[in-house]
């Protein structure tokens, strides 16, 4: 499963995941892309079943993969507490299943929805900062200011990747205006977003192009312990910039 806006951010370990999708659209195109990349590093989908925007037992389908012979499984395009429920299936059938999320464990309502110690270990690769995290605001300026405002805003609203992106699109366009000029006209704004081809929100996301609208590259890898995330790749506040994209020949 993977939203329709995120691309894959690092290579799929050649073993035998288990992809569930979203019956709807794009999810299903979207999972035939992601299993010819998981065949083209040497990988294999063994199970594969869709699923309900309301389902929240995936316990069937847990037996059902360990049936399948399935070894591991990478989980995108879903939301924190979908992907929490799965989680809490696999964990209470007593399996050690390594479980990687493509950048959606990281959202505050997973850990509202997982089971305690069940979280432990997941790894979860993003093309963004861990902007709700405390340390990651240590050490960038733009995610304290960003979580300083959420709490001025709507201390209530949590922050989640919709309002993440929501602060970096508006750094975009602040950025845009400004290059435009005092008395800039739509016309002027529109042609300062298309001369911007480096853009990472201070940090907060990883380094786009967004007027040839050519996607990151960079990307980060973290994990759970003791019920925070904690960054494994790199260490420190940036992101891996060696990363690329497969291209599924069926696509073009």
């Amino acid at each position: 499963m993977r939203r329709g806006d995120d691309p894959p951010t690092s290579p799929c370990p050649p073993q035998s995941p288990r992809h569930p999708h979203a019956g709807g659209r794009p999810g299903p195109a979207n999972y035939q892309h992601l299993t010819a990349a998981i065949k083209n590093s040497g990988g294999d989908t063994v199970y594969a079943e869709s699923y309900g925007a309301t389902d929240s037992d995936f316990t069937g389908t847990v037996v059902k993969m360990q049936q399948a012979g399935v070894k591991m499984v990478y989980i995108t395009t879903t939301d924190g507490p979908t992907g929490a429920y799965f989680v809490n299936a696999v964990r209470k059938q007593g399996l050690k299943w390594p479980l990687i999320f493509g950048a959606t464990a990281y959202a505050p309502d997973f850990f509202t929805h997982v089971d305690a110690g069940a979280d432990e270990g997941i790894i979860n690769d993003e093309q963004f900062a861990q902007f709700f995290n405390s340390d990651d605001a240590a050490a960038l300026p733009e995610i304290a200011e960003y979580q300083k405002w959420m709490k001025v805003a709507d201390p209530k609203q949590q922050m989640d990747i919709f309002s993440a992106y929501g602060w970096a699109s508006a750094e975009l366009f602040v950025q845009a205006l400004k290059k435009a000029g005092a008395k800039a006209k739509r016309a002027d704004v529109m042609t300062a977003l298309r001369s911007i081809h480096s853009f990472n929100a201070n940090g907060m996301v990883a380094e786009a192009d967004p007027s040839s609208k050519k996607p990151a590259t960079c990307w980060l890898l973290n994990t759970i312990k003791n019920h925070k995330f904690v960054r494994i790749n790199p260490t420190s506040a940036t992101f891996r910039c060696d990363g690329s994209y497969y291209t599924n020949p069926a696509a073009k």
